[in-house]
Formats: C-alpha cells, structure tokens, sequence
C-alpha cells in the first residue's frame, strides 16, 4: 500500500519501513518483519518503536534473551515509554516475574496516574500474589477513574469471590453484567 509507494519514491524513509513492518508482524510474517524492522534501526537507531516490536515478535517465538535485549534497549531510548513499559510488563506477568511487572506499572502510574489500564493490572497482579487488600484499592482506583471498566468490575468481582466476599462479588458482577452482558 502507502508505505510502499513511499519506500519507492524515497528509500530512506524509515517510518515506512516501521509501518510495513508492523502490516507484516500483525499478518504473522514476522521472519519479513524483522528484516524491516532491523532495516529501520539501520537508518534511524533511535526507533524505540522498532525495537519494542522485535522485542514482540522475539518474545512469541520463544527467543526470551534477544526479546528482553530489545526491551531494554528500547526504555534506554524511551525511558518513559507506556507502550514499552506495558509490553515488558506483560511478558514480565507471563514469565511470573511479578515484582518487575509491579515496577514497570508503577512507573506508568507515576507518568499518567489516569491510567486505567495499569491500575487493574496491578490489581491483577496482588490479586494473583496474595494482596487482597492492595488488589482492591488498585481495582477501586480504576473504577473511580472509569466506573463503567467492564475490566475492573469483572476483577474486583472474582477477587471477591476468591475472598469468601460473595454478596460483594454478586453485587459487582452485576453491574459488569449490564454493561457487557454476553
């Protein structure tokens, strides 16, 4: 498409290589990707965009050392980068790294305290650890920002009913109910 037409008219474009590398990684022709993606870091090396998404598409293909290389050398560009910051977290939650994960999120709250996103994962993450009480002051924090976060309601309502708090739970499920009801 565009980014082609532009890679033709002018071969130093480096934001359309981003952007043909991210039509082929979410297409899953990531081996394609990659090659653009590096092609990117070649003519612009301070692309956090690009190497957050060769951190991606490393990380699903297993590769866990180039994946957290890449991560890393994207927060030294991008020290305060949500998007990178969101994305480590996530694996960092997968590979049950959880008091990293907590330090990625808590940097993004300290960068947007409106973050709903990083409240319920925090949330998330006490809930799974053993923090009753600090899961549920993160879920009510992301309510108070959104009362209609289907995430949240959901959250707090299985933290409830994980706590033996079931009239609570019941109670929060409905509202998550009407506002998502399949």
């Amino acid at each position: 498409g565009e980014a082609r037409l532009v890679l033709a008219a002018e071969p130093s474009v480096w934001e359309a290589y981003l952007l043909l590398g991210n039509v082929f990684k979410d297409n899953s022709s990531q081996d394609k990707a990659i090659e653009l993606y590096k092609k990117v870091l070649t003519l612009y090396p301070k692309s956090s965009d690009a190497l957050n998404n060769l951190a991606l598409i490393y990380k699903t293909q297993g590769k866990d050392k180039e994946a957290e290389d890449f991560f890393k050398k994207a927060l030294q560009l991008d020290p305060e980068s949500p998007l990178v910051l969101k994305n480590l977290a996530y694996f960092l939650i997968k590979d049950k790294l959880y008091a990293r994960a907590i330090s990625n999120y808590k940097k993004i709250l300290e960068l947007d305290p409106q973050d709903i996103e990083a409240h319920i994962m925090l949330g998330i993450i006490f809930a799974e650890t053993g923090h009753p009480k600090e899961a549920e002051g993160y879920f009510k924090k992301a309510l108070r920002l959104n009362p209609d976060s289907f995430d949240a309601l959901k959250n707090l309502g299985a933290l409830y009913a994980n706590t033996a708090s079931l009239d609570k739970a019941i109670s929060v499920w409905e509202k998550a109910r009407a506002l998502n009801p399949s």
